[in-house]
């Protein structure tokens, strides 16, 4: 059926856009375990060149249009679905990740040692990035957005690289996150001043970064993927499979840049915690990293089991860092909280328990045979 390959594309691009705002899920990978990768290297490579074929600007079109449109019209359920269902949204795309090595094995397929050793190094690199490279608390400017941009975007072309991940390690995911939610808010209400600040702090310097990104990346690519196609798909494997130890869903998220909300006092640095859905008894994990990423600060520790109209107020003025973890916070009161002066910062929940794990395994198993399935779809 001529069109199983538009089909395919539509499907990828909702993929594409749900694994680019997922810390540790590639956008690139997405589209390799679809069958769809040689044609988007391609297609997006001949536009940079200003070869406008008529199948290849559908193509892209269709691709990032769809995932963009994924990223921001959902940017607000995928937010509150990270927050409270992040094992279960890591274990979707484990399954979707693994489900395509075995079209990707096909084509990689040979006993010649270099093709081999090249597998491996894909898997070695990419088992590095998972254990080795950590998120760091980098200041936020115009150049890092730009610079981060840029990184993500070759990121997102790249397979088993993550262009989310690669933000969290700049430090930037939850703030471009954050904006991308504030900033739809900001739409449907009409707040100027905010859309303003937001493009011009946040939007526009990211998205700038990310064009530069995707033309050089997708370039290079086509080069390598033509006269090397046999070695590249065997190293495009070993980043796909190595890709999953980046995805544990009962990982704990580090929490580096809690140090910069500490705060000068008569009684010196003084980092204030209210604490909401969790404590130092029901989560020793975040306590201990709390701990740990606190740097010199003395630790004001507040544990609330539940947040009033008046309480927003009193953490704002009392420059407190709201700590969330297992708790929905309503959209309404956490967009005014922010825009404000409030402080927030939202740590998934990662607790396991035998129940969420059997079905972290359902999941798996689901993912990988939808995207199996898919990859096996082909033109007739």
């Amino acid at each position: 059926m001529k069109n199983i390959f538009w089909i395919k594309t539509i499907i990828a691009s909702l993929f594409m856009g749900l694994a680019n705002v997922v810390p540790g899920v590639s956008g690139g990978t997405m589209i390799l375990v679809l069958g769809l990768y040689q044609e988007f290297v391609d297609a997006f490579s001949d536009l940079t060149r200003f070869r406008f074929e008529k199948k290849s600007v559908i193509f892209i079109t269709l691709l990032f249009s769809g995932a963009f449109a994924t990223i921001f019209l959902l940017s607000s359920v995928i937010q509150w679905s990270l927050e409270l269902y992040w094992s279960y949204f890591m274990a979707i795309f484990i399954g979707l990740t693994l489900g395509g090595a075995p079209a990707l094995f096909e084509k990689a397929r040979s006993k010649d040692w270099k093709v081999v050793l090249l597998g491996v190094l894909g898997l070695v690199i990419m088992i590095l990035v998972s254990f080795v490279l950590n998120p760091s608390g980098s200041t936020e400017s115009f150049f890092l957005y730009f610079f981060g941009g840029i990184l993500a975007s070759s990121a997102m072309v790249l397979p088993g690289i993550s262009g989310s991940y690669i933000m969290l390690i700049l430090g930037i995911y939850l703030p471009i996150i954050a904006a991308l939610s504030s900033f739809k808010s900001a739409l449907l209400i009409g707040d100027l001043v905010m859309i303003s600040q937001l493009l011009m702090k946040v939007i526009i310097p990211f998205s700038l970064g990310m064009l530069l990104g995707l033309v050089a990346i997708s370039n290079l690519l086509k080069v390598l993927l033509k006269k090397y196609s046999l070695i590249m798909h065997a190293f495009l494997l070993g980043i796909l499979i190595g890709s999953v130890f980046g995805l544990y869903p009962f990982k704990m998220p580090r929490l580096d840049k809690i140090s910069k909300y500490a705060q000068t006092t008569d009684q010196g640095m003084v980092l204030k915690i209210a604490s909401y859905g969790w404590s130092q008894k029901t989560n020793p994990d975040i306590w201990e990293e709390l701990n740990r990423t606190r740097g010199e600060a003395k630790l004001s520790f507040e544990a609330m089991t539940e947040i009033e109209p008046a309480t927003w107020e009193r953490l704002k003025n009392e420059k407190a860092l709201l700590l969330v973890s297992g708790k929905e916070l309503d959209s309404k009161q956490r967009y005014d909280f922010l825009r404000a002066g409030g402080k927030l910062m939202v740590v998934p929940d990662f607790s396991f328990s035998w129940f969420r794990f059997t079905f972290v395994i359902l999941l798996v198993v689901l993912g990988f045979y939808i995207s199996f399935l898919i990859s096996k779809l082909k033109e007739e």
